[in-house]
């Protein structure tokens, strides 16, 4: 609220009374600026107010509790701070989406329920978000519940949280999931699950988020990544697979959930000749954005 300005008792010239009027009205003005300005995300195409915090009420003081302030989507899941990331690496991930100045803030928030019950894939949303000149900007990456098309696709009528499973690799419990937007991929790795003795079984878990952008062509069409996710393409610059072992379509590749639980620990890769938008390496151009710890798992994965 803002504070009301007092004025004295004592009669004030015309010239005072203009200048104090001058001064209120730019006041107003300047507040009604503030409190319209929108702001994007990993997508700055499609602003959203909710995600962005005003300059005048920048986090200036408490840093550990701005969830709400980034949007109640974001709020509502469990949420974590993301940290072990460079400018370099968080430009990469910007893309050419905004200018970055000097990010801090940054962190995760995981909403997701399994798409039916014992089924083990999960669907929900994923939000990357950090404060950078004076607002926050909040990133949203979705799988669904749907199935690909009956046609028109190398894995017809397949769930779309398919390959987001809780698995067991080298003897340790972790969980993987793709997730997109229309500008890339990120992936979701939960590598260890800290039990809190309170009689439920883990409940806190660390891990990491990976990240692919869409390597963009002038040539190739841009598929429907709503019907079929990224994940499900097997060829140019909107494939975004990984964790794969030999076999597949035209034996380029396929994904095999439980191989592994890292881009980095892929069994399987393609090459340069068949694949001109992917690096001749296991994570296919994958990279890690960040380390989360402390995940509350009950919130994370909700029914």
């Amino acid at each position: 609220m803002k504070t009301p300005i007092k004025f004295s008792k004592n009669k004030v010239n015309s010239t005072q009374h203009q200048i104090l009027v001058f001064a209120l009205l730019t006041l107003q003005f300047m507040g009604t600026i503030a409190c319209s300005k929108g702001g994007g995300g990993f997508n700055a195409s499609t602003p959203n107010s909710s995600s962005v915090e005003s300059e005048n009420n920048a986090p200036s003081v408490d840093l550990n509790n701005t969830d709400g302030r980034r949007g109640s989507a974001f709020a509502a899941g469990a949420t974590a701070d993301l940290v072990g990331t460079d400018l370099g690496t968080l430009t990469a991930y910007v893309g050419n989406q905004h200018p970055l100045n000097n990010p801090t803030d940054l962190k995760v928030s995981i909403k997701l329920a399994e798409v039916s019950a014992g089924a083990n894939k999960f669907a929900g949303n994923v939000y990357i978000s950090y404060y950078d000149n004076g607002k926050y900007f909040t990133g949203s990456f979705s799988a669904g519940t749907g199935q690909n098309p009956s046609s028109g696709n190398h894995y017809p009528q397949a769930l779309h949280a398919s390959y987001n499973n809780w698995i067991t690799y080298n003897n340790q419990n972790g969980f993987h999931g793709f997730f997109q937007d229309n500008q890339g991929a990120i992936m979701v790795v939960i590598e260890s699950i800290a039990d809190q003795n309170d009689g439920g079984g883990g409940t806190e878990g660390s891990g990491s988020i990976w990240f692919r952008n869409f390597g963009v062509s002038q040539i190739a069409t841009k598929p429907n990544l709503e019907s079929t996710p990224c994940w499900f393409i097997t060829a140019g610059p909107y494939d975004c697979r990984t964790l794969l072992v030999p076999g597949g379509f035209e034996s380029d590749g396929k994904i095999d959930s439980s191989s592994a639980l890292t881009p980095d620990q892929s069994k399987y890769w393609t090459t340069p000749k068949s694949h001109p938008y992917h690096e001749e390496d296991p994570r296919r151009g994958w990279r890690k954005l960040g380390n989360f710890s402390k995940l509350n798992l009950k919130k994370a994965f909700s029914q």
